[in-house]
């Protein structure tokens, strides 16, 4: 049996990679273009770039590996069919649900893979997602370039004639403080402080004028710190435990929390339902795997994307282990009665 396991499983895995990898790069390019149109507000590296790709592959895997299970699944056991090397097995006596066992083992191991993807990689590179990008959101509004209008810095409009770095010559900033109050202060050299939080800019030798409809005040000073308190986003980093908890008071984490069980077992549930159509006798039933791929994927993804909305974690599981066990009835009076 150790052989025929091998054999079985150098099929499938050949199947699997083949489906797999062009689908993985797919859905990659996708997420490639979320990533360039970042790069075209925010300024980052090449390893910035890799970072933020790498915070994204959890979600693509997760998304990739059903769909290409129940693919190179129903693509192995209807060519194994087709090539009559199943029957060649059921002629030795072994059945099609000792056969079955063996993906029955895979199915539970995949399952439990989408589960360690959705529920512990995901949360966490969700939150480094967004920790990242809040920082350099915020490290953006630092690229100050020089001979530019309408830049900002915190509440402050900012003119800079020359940059070296985070070194400005001839700086110039504006503040409207509501109606009727302005503010105006000019330097002859500034910098960018960047090494603490929040972000401050210091201006040396310089003067300023604040004003309103009642009076003028002028000040000369040799230097001026000018702080940056808006605030672009308040991202800390939860444990996963500490994370899921809050699908008490969230919806739409607990949406996603049963999205995301759902799709895990889809390799378990949707086990003996491909086989079902898929374990077939060349001469009398038609190779119709590509059609069992299209209506599994569709039936399965369209039941995850409602069954969300019942905010039940125990209703999700029931109707995973039913799927299941209606698959198994379906194999054993389509295949198994007969193999």
């Amino acid at each position: 049996m150790s052989k025929i396991t091998s054999y079985l499983s150098a099929n499938f895995s050949k199947s699997f990679f083949t489906i797999i990898t062009p689908f993985f790069i797919i859905v990659s390019l996708v997420y490639f273009v979320r990533i360039s149109i970042m790069t075209s507000k925010i300024q980052m590296s090449f390893l910035e770039l890799v970072t933020l790709y790498l915070y994204f592959t959890p979600s693509i895997l997760f998304y990739t590996i059903p769909f290409s299970f129940v693919a190179s699944l129903a693509i192995t056991l209807t060519r194994q069919s087709q090539d009559n090397e199943l029957p060649a097995l059921y002629s030795l006596g072994i059945r099609s649900s000792n056969i079955m066992r063996y993906f029955l083992v895979l199915s539970v191991l995949f399952s439990s893979l989408l589960f360690a993807l959705s529920f512990f990689a995901i949360p966490a590179s969700k939150q480094e997602y967004k920790t990242f990008l809040a920082e350099k959101r915020a490290e953006a509004k630092l690229n100050i370039n020089s001979g530019s209008l309408g830049q900002r810095f915190g509440d402050y409009y900012i003119f800079v004639e020359d940059k070296n770095n985070t070194k400005l010559n001839e700086v110039v900033i504006y503040s409207k403080k509501g109606e009727g109050k302005e503010q105006i202060f000019a330097a002859k050299s500034g910098e960018v402080k960047q090494d603490q939080k929040p972000y401050s800019l210091v201006l040396n030798n310089g003067y300023g004028y604040t004003y309103n409809k009642d009076k003028l005040m002028q000040v000369n000073y040799k230097s001026l710190s000018v702080f940056d308190n808006t605030k672009i986003g308040n991202y800390t980093l939860d444990s996963i435990i500490e994370y899921w908890k809050k699908a008490q008071k969230f919806k739409g984490i607990l949406e996603d929390a049963i999205f995301f069980l759902f799709v895990s077992l889809i390799p378990f549930s949707s086990l003996y339902l491909i086989a079902a159509f898929t374990m077939i006798h060349s001469r009398y039933e038609a190779n119709i795997s590509f059609l069992v791929i299209f209506v599994i994927t569709l039936f399965y993804y369209t039941i995850a994307s409602v069954i969300k909305e019942s905010n039940s974690i125990i209703f999700t599981l029931v109707l995973s282990l039913l799927l299941a066990i209606v698959g198994r009835i379906v194999f054993e009076r389509k295949v198994a009665r007969f193999f």
